[in-house]
């Protein structure tokens, strides 16, 4: 049974502990680089994107929030907003400024003018 385990321990070899150790090193940095390009910095990009369109929101921006309802903004607070969905009816309702997921910029920009 000894000259079996020789005879198989004569072609192997013994790794090299620190080429392994190395080769592991630049697998792991591979794999964080394709993390962060593919990963990390689009959502970066996104989240900046969207703060500046909150930044730049104002009255008589026409918006759509989160849940699918639109209408005019009305007031605009650091945290929150009033936004106007039924102008026959006068209906405003309160959101958070993070509820926002689209901006129009309104026919009277700048005017700062309601209807």
């Amino acid at each position: 049974m000894e000259f079996w385990i020789c005879l198989l321990a004569e072609g192997a070899t013994v790794p090299n502990s620190n080429k392994a150790l190395f080769d592991m090193f630049i697998m792991i940095g591979a794999m964080i680089l394709v993390f962060w390009l593919f990963v990390w910095r689009p959502q970066m990009r996104k989240d900046k994107d969207k703060q500046d369109l909150l930044g730049t929101l104002k009255k008589n921006d026409r918006v759509v929030t989160n849940g699918g309802i639109k209408g005019i903004v009305r007031f605009v607070d650091d945290k929150e907003i009033i936004v106007r969905v039924d102008e026959d009816n006068k209906v405003d309702i309160h959101f958070l400024k993070s509820a926002i997921v689209n901006v129009e910029r309104g026919k009277d920009e700048g005017t700062g003018e309601t209807k």
